[in-house]
């Protein structure tokens, strides 16, 4: 997988796929500037994201499961067992029939679209540490960290594939 260390800290990278553009970029925004987290791609179609994860071997992939015009709760398997991706889902359904086929399917953890900036800043962070400590892609709980900003930056997933 791709990381590089940051002075004192490992860096996750991190791979949002929201079939909403503006979402997709304004994630990449609030991520990149947490320090910790490295925006390596954004996508907006399940081929782009399979792209992107090809590319870059991202540690997690962000994404809405219920994308259109794609299986995207399949993909949280594939994610997790072709590339090896922790999976956050991140979607406007909030309902427990959404959660429980997220955790079957092997998401790491679930955040709603409703939920406060800090919640999914939180749960990326916990993986993250999780990642670095034990490669255990599964949370039980949201423990509150809050990190300094600063600005990390990030690629599109079309761009040019580049070996890290």
């Amino acid at each position: 997988m791709s990381t590089f260390e940051h002075p004192g800290r490992r860096v996750t990278d991190v791979l949002i796929f929201d079939e909403h553009p503006i979402v997709a970029q304004e994630l990449a925004r609030l991520l990149g500037n947490t320090p910790g987290l490295n925006v390596c791609a954004t996508a907006s179609s399940i081929e782009e994201a399979r792209e992107a994860a090809r590319c870059y071997a991202p540690h997690v992939v962000v994404m809405d499961p219920l994308a259109r015009n794609s299986d995207a709760m399949g993909a949280i398997e594939e994610f997790n067992s072709q590339f090896g991706s922790a999976i956050a889902v991140f979607s406007v359904f909030d309902d427990d029939d959404s959660r429980n086929a997220a955790a079957t399917r092997g998401a790491s953890a679930f955040i709603s679209k409703a939920s406060e900036t800090r919640e999914l800043v939180d749960a990326l962070l916990v993986m993250a540490r999780q990642l670095a400590s034990d490669e255990s892609y599964r949370i039980a709980s949201i423990d509150t960290v809050r990190p300094a900003f600063a600005s990390i930056p990030s690629r599109s997933a079309t761009a040019d594939c580049v070996e890290k």
